[in-house]
């Protein structure tokens, strides 16, 4: 009897240890630190993050995604992400806060409403995979629970004096090269042949496109040349307007002649 009570006891505990387990950690070692990750400002904020126990020469993603039972798509995150990566092209880590390393603070804008998807019907998380050099590879798939204070009424709906309009979300970006939609996975280019980006903002401005440094293409205007196989990184920038916040996005190509 009482090594019945006792073998009860155990499995309770195993049970109550396993119901505690994120499901993140069951699939994945990497851990996101920092915060705050509740009560955010719904027009938009920043949280303090620190992404952790990486493999050597590993990167990934940090983006603000809604909750899924899989993977979301690029259509269920806010573009405003960093690249968290332990080896820059080149060496020279960007400073505008879209590139950062493993083990050290960053800071990631997050948005209570972004693209269709809004947080405040929807869960939302902060969520981590690998970058585009294993686009397959979900070992590193990741995520942790945000939560945002209440949405502020807007004045029509109140009947209150008008006042300066709060941008909506983050810009959305939609970039090709011929026939082809630019993404996490790169993008297959010829270098013999130069490439013409095309860079549409669902705002209306017009975006700013860089080669970033360490790659083998220049970009002029949005002609993109590359004189030999290898690798090119591309970002595109929308400096937002009263309706969207500022958003950038980098989009690896292959280059091969």
């Amino acid at each position: 009897m009482k090594l019945k009570t006792i073998t009860t006891g155990l499995i309770a505990v195993a049970l109550v240890a396993a119901t505690a387990l994120p499901s993140s950690a069951a699939t994945s070692k990497v851990q996101i630190v920092g915060g705050p990750l509740k009560t955010l400002t719904f027009a938009g904020d920043n949280i303090r993050l620190t992404v952790k126990g990486l493999p050597k020469k590993t990167g990934v993603y940090v983006r603000e995604c809604v909750a899924t039972a899989k993977r979301p798509t690029a259509a269920q995150c806010n573009g405003n992400g960093v690249w968290i990566t332990p080896s820059f092209p080149g060496g020279v880590y960007p400073t505008d806060g879209t590139v950062g390393k493993p083990n050290t603070d960053f800071s990631l804008p997050v948005v209570g409403a972004f693209g269709t998807n809004d947080c405040s019907i929807s869960k939302c998380v902060i969520f981590v995979q690998r970058d585009h050099l294993g686009p397959t590879d979900k070992s590193l798939d990741t995520s942790v629970k945000i939560s945002f204070a209440a949405k502020v009424a807007t004045p029509e709906a109140t009947g209150a004096a008008a006042t300066t309009p709060v941008a909506i979300g983050p810009d959305v970006l939609t970039s090709t090269i011929g026939t082809a939609t630019l993404g996490d996975a790169p993008t297959a280019i010829n270098a013999s042949v130069d490439q013409t980006i095309v860079v549409k903002t669902l705002s209306g401005v017009t975006p700013t496109i860089v080669a970033l440094p360490g790659g083998n293409c220049v970009i002029t205007g949005t002609t993109i040349a590359a004189g030999w196989s290898g690798y090119c990184v591309v970002q595109a920038t929308s400096a937002g307007n009263a309706s969207y916040t500022k958003v950038s996005k980098v989009y690896p190509l292959s280059v091969a002649k």
